[in-house]
């Protein structure tokens, strides 16, 4: 049974996908600073480099992106200064601002639309069978020759009906693009293609997706109504939008594991995991797993079975850049080609364009990944102390704590300290956080400054206030401690809990 967890957040939103009890897909996002790869944007031409055949296009970030001219649809006509329509392809990295183009692409849960393109493409995930041709004969009717579309693996567990009204509104939404742009000033971003939710619709909650679990009632109708009103005959997902506010220990503790240096395989092997500023190394190690009388069929087992954690280990802490594997050294040239086969066929499946070169003289395995968007532990850790949270981490583990606080014991409101370095961060980026908390859960939160934290600590504002979570049998009661008594007679002890602004029955333990 596949399954997605959404956790809403006000600095930072999750999502995790298990399929059959094991983590396929971790996402994390931001809300201030999130991957821009995708977005389109009406940039200005600010310079134009013969030299480098290139031209620098302001789109409001930081660093001008980099427009490759040969690959500019219009490049003899690009002048200083114009507007011009480009699509980020790769974000920058460290000095370089992102890479842009004017091909631009449109995507959807079936189809990616392509404005400047004529014909029908397929995924290169997808087979070709009779169907496939079949399929792009009743697409072509639907293009009316006006686009190109890319089909996508969804397609073909979806409805024409479903296919033609989304090409529908590609198509609409593009000539809004095209009407709009005529009235704007450059730069301006036109469309994000990351806004955590509609990525979450379009490229997580396929047709396979059983059931969904929300943290919040107001995402948990926004993605029932948004399913109910794309659902076909051959899909009908709405009954498995779920409201549940538990879900944060869940994520929270995949999060974690996610980032352990060391992961175990069932055989008893285990990999290291040391990433680098130059590089990620992986060492595949046999543990006590080495033994028998067949000892390089062991390896070779070991290694095999070491791929499916290494290609998890890569595509959820999102690695990229150069990847270097230190498989256990097999002397069988068989078995190293074994090896990097079965390592190929598994990153097929990576949604990111990746590389896998071969072994070195020296037995490692070279790999490369692009990079799109922050590694997992990017979001978490600073980059100087692994044992110092972002700003934006920490804000989301005091939202989930405060709102479970609340819920369980009636408190409204927090005292939360952090540490100076948090607290200047806090003041310039991320202020409010503290609208949100009232305004998503009516919780206030007074915010301090403290030299003695290392991260954050929480406190209730009242501390003369005791709060309990009494559990027995089938009784559970959270709540304010109104009046507590003993009877050492009776060996029986008498709790009086104020929950949820009402005063409770007596509970006698």
């Amino acid at each position: 049974m596949k399954e997605v967890y959404i956790d809403a957040g006000i600095t930072q939103n999750r999502a995790l996908v298990i399929n059959d009890g094991r983590v396929t897909d971790l996402i994390i996002e931001n809300n201030d600073n999130y991957n821009i790869t995708g977005n389109i944007y009406f940039g200005r031409v600010e310079n134009i480099v013969p030299a480098l055949n290139a031209a620098f296009i302001n789109i409001g970030t930081s660093k001008n992106a980099i427009l490759d001219l040969n690959e500019c649809l219009d490049n003899k006509n690009i002048k200083r200064g114009q507007g011009i329509l480009v699509q980020v392809v790769r974000e920058g990295v460290k000095e370089k601002g992102p890479k842009v183009t004017t091909n631009i692409s449109i995507p959807g849960k079936t189809v990616v639309l392509l404005p400047f393109e004529k014909g029908i493409f397929i995924s290169n995930k997808i087979e070709k069978t009779s169907k496939t041709e079949e399929l792009k004969k009743e697409v072509k009717i639907m293009l009316r020759n006006e686009f190109g579309v890319i089909l996508r693996t969804e397609a073909f567990h979806e409805s024409t009906e479903m296919i033609e009204n989304e090409i529908e509104e590609l198509r609409n939404f593009w000539n809004k693009i095209k009407n709009n742009i005529q009235f704007i000033k450059p730069p301006l971003m036109i469309f994000n293609s990351k806004d955590f939710y509609s990525y979450v619709l379009r490229e997580i909650i396929k047709s396979d997706v059983e059931r969904i679990y929300v943290n919040r009632h107001d995402v948990c109708e926004y993605i029932k109504q948004e399913i109910s009103g794309k659902k076909t005959e051959k899909v009908d997902k709405t009954k498995s939008v779920i409201y549940d506010i538990n879900i944060f220990d869940k994520i929270e503790k995949t999060i974690m594991n996610s980032l352990n240096d060391k992961i175990t395989l069932t055989s008893g092997g285990f990999l290291v995991i040391d990433e680098t500023e130059a590089c990620v190394v992986i060492d595949v190690n046999s543990g006590n797993y080495i033994c028998g009388s067949n000892i390089d069929e062991t390896i070779l087992k070991t290694n095999i079975e070491a791929i499916d954690e290494i290609y998890n280990a890569v595509t959820l802490r999102n690695y990229s850049g150069i990847i270097i594997i230190d498989f256990i050294n097999m002397m069988d040239e068989k078995h190293k080609e074994k090896v990097l086969e079965e390592i190929k066929m598994r990153f097929k499946e990576d949604k990111i364009k990746n590389d896998i070169y071969g072994f070195t003289s020296l037995g490692l395995l070279e790999m490369s990944r692009a990079k799109k968007g922050q590694s997992l532990a990017g979001f978490i850790y600073k980059k100087t102390d692994r044992q110092r949270l972002t700003t934006a981490y920490i804000l989301k583990l005091i939202e989930n704590e405060c709102v479970k606080r609340s819920k369980f014991y009636n408190i409204r409101e927090f005292n939360i300290e952090i540490s100076p370095e948090t607290y200047e961060e806090f003041l310039s980026k991320y202020q409010f956080f503290i609208q949100g908390m009232k305004d998503n859960y009516d919780i206030n939160v007074i915010v301090k400054k403290s030299n003695v934290v290392r991260n954050y600590r929480i406190a209730s504002l009242d501390t003369k206030k005791d709060f309990v979570k009494v559990e027995f049998e089938d009784k559970r009661i959270f709540g304010e401690i109104i009046d507590f008594s003993f009877n050492s007679d009776a060996d029986e002890i008498i709790f009086k809990i104020k929950s949820n602004n009402k005063l409770t029955k007596t509970l006698d333990l």
